[in-house]
């Protein structure tokens, strides 16, 4: 019997669908077969390389990314908002105050000078460039919370742990040692030298900012421009000088200047014949830190009292800081001509290593003739609220 031509035309779509279903299956492995053969059969070979080649890159591309975006997160989180760079430059049309509104305001700057605002002479006293902040309201806060309020209650936990549990059961006794910090072990008078040191810098930066909020609702003022207090981070100094000239504050340069920096330049250039354009930086050195230790070895015998050996171990910390300075510069030009000599790197990739560990070195070890005396005199007890 004849079939119709449509029959026909059905039929044969019918076989080339089943054929086409046919090689569209993935075939079941057999034995003797290579997997990776049957696999890339089954699959199609695009499919098979974008199972085992694309997929995990773009997995480890989104894994990179994702991580890159916490990166940035906890460096905007570490760095909070940034201050606003200015240029200080503040004078009076011709040199003095006009009327009540001009003379209150010259009184509020000379008051917070120390700081180094408003008058010109304080300028490149208290920073070594023109450059000065006008600190943001949420760039403060953001340094109060994130960096010096954690620094401050883990200094004062570690000040107060160390007077609770070992300084207090020594002058409770029934005769006290004369110098309690000396009967600490060398671990724990470090660590309480650290957390000493710690406070002080953290404390010095709380009032900074809080200052700085205060004033902020008075900008474009000058009042309301802040000189950076630590113009470079800790875990970047590499010296004891370094430490000294940018990891410090500033606050009291004009008064170091005036009577320290300046006579100690004179006297050098007397003694050595220098002219008065020839560099005297020994003498700067070290009238700056005697003139430190006289004033620090003062002030803490008008708080205290009592004898004045008390107050002698300020002004050996500083005295010794003032020798150790000059060494060390010494020490570091000696080593560079020798390794020009051998035709070597001037600085090599381990200085800044040995650098860090020379400078902490250094203020920890001399520090405790500072943690000696306000143990003695009762400082750290006052620190602790006890």
């Amino acid at each position: 019997m004849a079939r119709c031509p449509c029959d026909l035309q059905e039929s044969s779509r019918a076989q080339a669908l089943k054929q086409k279903d046919k090689k569209m299956q993935r075939p079941r492995s057999r034995p003797g077969c290579q997997a990776g053969h049957d696999a890339g059969q089954g699959l199609g070979f695009s499919m098979y390389y974008e199972a085992v080649m694309i997929t995990p890159v773009v997995g480890a591309a989104s894994m990179l990314r994702r991580k890159m975006g916490y990166m940035t997160m906890m460096t905007k989180l570490v760095n909070g908002p940034k201050p606003i760079p200015v240029i200080e430059t503040a004078h009076t049309e011709d040199g003095w105050p006009h009327g009540f509104a001009d003379r209150a305001s010259w009184a509020l700057e000379l008051e917070l000078s120390m700081r180094g605002v408003g008058f010109t002479w304080t300028t490149a006293d208290i920073r070594h460039t023109t450059k000065t902040w006008l600190p943001t309201v949420q760039n403060r806060l953001h340094s109060i919370f994130v960096h010096v309020g954690p620094v401050l209650v883990l200094a004062w936990a570690v000040i107060r742990y160390m007077y609770v549990r070992r300084l207090a059961p020594m002058t409770a006794g029934p005769s006290p040692p004369e110098s309690p910090f000396d009967e600490l072990t060398l671990p724990e008078q470090y660590l309480l030298t650290t957390a000493l040191g710690a406070f002080l810098m953290a404390a010095f930066s709380l009032g900074h900012s809080m200052f700085a909020i205060i004033c902020s609702p008075l900008a474009p003022h000058p009042i309301s421009f802040f000189p950076p207090l630590y113009t470079t981070r800790v875990w970047d100094i590499t010296s004891a000088r370094g430490f000294w000239s940018y990891g410090w504050h500033r606050l009291f340069a004009r008064l170091f200047l005036v009577w320290g920096v300046w006579p100690g330049e004179w006297v050098e250039r007397k003694l050595t014949g220098k002219s008065p354009d020839q560099p005297a930086d020994v003498g700067k050195v070290l009238g700056g830190f005697l003139s430190s230790a006289v004033v620090h070895s003062f002030s803490v015998r008008g708080t205290l009292a009592g004898s004045w050996t008390d107050a002698a171990g300020e002004a050996k910390f500083f005295a010794l800081n003032g020798i150790a300075i000059p060494v060390e510069e010494l020490i570091i030009r000696a080593v560079r001509r020798s390794r020009k000599s051998r035709q070597q790197k001037e600085k090599m990739w381990y200085d800044g290593i040995i650098g860090r560990v020379w400078w902490i070195s250094l203020l920890l070890t001399t520090g405790r003739n500072f943690a000696r005396g306000w143990t003695k005199g009762g400082l750290v007890r006052e620190m602790a609220f006890m």
